[in-house]
């Protein structure tokens, strides 16, 4: 295996990882840590192919390269956590306005 796809696999790792790690219904404690590791590994292998690797040359090229997959795994996952609120809040306004809450 040449050390191209092993940066490919380690750089989608960090995106979907810290994707997964943070999104709405897998943060919870009832899902284990090593569960969503392994899911974000397997899907980082599967991918690892259309990550493009070619212009890190230098040692920290790589960390900011990691650090941005990481900052952008993170912002997604914020994003489909407010997604995940809209209909979440529509509900308990419904349920306020229909005297069905304690």
């Amino acid at each position: 295996m040449n050390m191209e796809l092993w940066a490919a696999t380690f750089f989608a790792f960090c995106r979907i990882t810290s994707f997964l790690y943070f999104l709405p219904f897998f943060s919870g404690r009832s899902i284990p840590a090593m569960a969503k590791v392994t899911v974000g590994l397997a899907l980082s292998i599967t991918v690892a192919d259309q990550v493009d690797v070619s212009h890190i040359k230098t040692t920290w090229d790589v960390a900011a390269y990691a650090g941005t997959q990481i900052v952008i795994g993170l912002s997604l996952s914020k994003i489909v956590e407010m997604l995940w609120n809209i209909p979440k809040m529509a509900g308990h306004i419904l349920d306020f306005d229909i005297g069905l809450s304690q």
